[in-house]
């Protein structure tokens, strides 16, 4: 990983980066509306409101106290942030973490590693999971970056809690090392998906961003996704809407041009289809 040089970065070992950790990250950076994606484990709690996070195609709103984790390989960006953004970032390369071989540690550690086990993207309130992060930055910040025996403490902490009470267990269909490749190939078109979700973008420009043919590029993205490029795209369409239904007073006509449907019946399927409700009822329970 690129070091930043206003980031401190803890080492368990030389050489080796277990942890980094960004506190109280106020000012808007060069990263913001990239599509991002690494193979280490990302947390973020949030004290700011309003801020948006799309990780795959789900678009979240945030609201102080609310934390987020990004899985290994999992696309995800800032497509708008506040002026007044704050948070907390942990940056977790969980496959440097010390365990025996064999023991049950040693097992939930691969588990994660060969995304058999996946965390919750959000997580909208634990205080006991606010407190374990605030106390590894405090005491990262007092000990000016040194990684000692209570930092290394409260990360396998913050990890149990997250395997407990924030995981599901998955089987996926391709190995670790695929989940990775496929990702760098298809990082181009979840880059464009990302940025022009609103517009009518055919496979086979998806498909020449990743300099693959169609048929290859359709089998990936499956492969990888779970789902199709087409249908990729509307669920990030329908989430979007759904936080403008949420968050403003604009008509559903004017969500549904704004997302990318020419007309609102068909707006509406799609919104019941994937929501199991309409978006007349998503206005009627307005709260996100």
């Amino acid at each position: 990983m690129k070091k930043d040089p206003s980031h401190q970065i803890l080492e368990f070992t030389e050489n080796e980066e277990l942890l980094f950790i960004a506190p109280h990250k106020r000012k808007q950076d060069k990263s913001l509306g990239t599509t991002l994606w690494h193979e280490q484990i990302e947390i973020k709690l949030f004290y700011s409101a309003g801020d948006e996070v799309l990780i795959g195609n789900q678009l979240y709103i945030t609201e102080p106290g609310n934390i987020y984790v990004i899985n290994s390989c999992e696309p995800h960006s800032s497509p708008k942030t506040q002026d007044s953004t704050d948070y907390h970032m942990l940056i977790i390369d969980i496959a440097k973490i010390p365990t025996l071989p064999n023991s049950s540690v040693f097992q939930t550690i691969s588990a994660v590693c060969k995304g058999e086990l996946l965390f919750n993207n959000r997580i909208k309130k634990s205080e006991y999971l606010q407190k374990l992060i605030e106390e590894l930055v405090e005491n990262h910040e007092n000990n000016k970056g040194i990684f000692d025996l209570k930092s290394f403490g409260l990360l396998l902490l913050i990890l149990n809690e997250l395997v407990e009470k924030e995981s599901v267990k998955w089987k996926p269909e391709i190995s670790r090392k695929n989940i990775i490749n496929y990702t760098k190939k298809l990082s181009p078109a979840i880059e464009l998906i990302n940025n022009k979700y609103t517009e009518k973008i055919p496979l086979s420009v998806l498909a020449d961003a990743c300099g693959l043919n169609e048929k290859y590029f359709c089998k990936v993205f499956r492969l990888l996704t779970g789902t199709t490029a087409i249908e990729y795209i509307n669920n990030l369409r329908i989430n979007k809407a759904e936080v403008l239904i949420s968050t403003t007073d604009m008509s559903l006509l004017e969500i549904a041009e704004k997302c990318g449907f020419a007309e609102l019946s068909y707006f509406s399927k799609k919104f019941k289809d994937i929501k199991g409700y309409t978006p007349t009822t998503a206005r009627k329970n307005k709260g996100y």
